[in-house]
């Protein structure tokens, strides 16, 4: 059913390793950032061969956030805000019926 389209419901933001949120810590930046840092962290770890980011790597990292959202971040967004963009859809006479991804 409807539903008010609010809260998380249905999202889990992704698991962040213990070395992403000390990598975190050291770096400092706001806490509300560090689940797209983890997000971050795991695709440069990735791209190093599974080796954990260099330091001078991750400097950078509230600019790159900043310029280019993570993933988590628009999914938590969109997430919090389903109901809202339905009912401007459907004012705007656009059907529209949006569903969570599937994590």
């Amino acid at each position: 059913g409807g539903g008010s389209g609010g809260g998380d419901a249905g999202y889990a933001p992704p698991a962040i390793s213990a070395k992403a949120v000390r990598a975190a810590g050291e770096l400092g930046g706001p806490a509300s950032e560090r689940v797209a840092f983890g997000e971050y962290y795991q695709c440069l770890s990735e791209a190093g061969g599974g080796r954990p980011p260099k330091q001078r790597d991750l400097r950078g990292w509230q600019q790159v956030l900043a310029e280019t959202r993570a993933e988590a971040t628009v999914r938590h967004f969109a997430s919090a805000h389903l109901g809202e963009m339905e009912r401007a859809a459907q004012g705007a006479g656009v059907p529209l019926r949006l569903r969570q991804a599937p994590a």
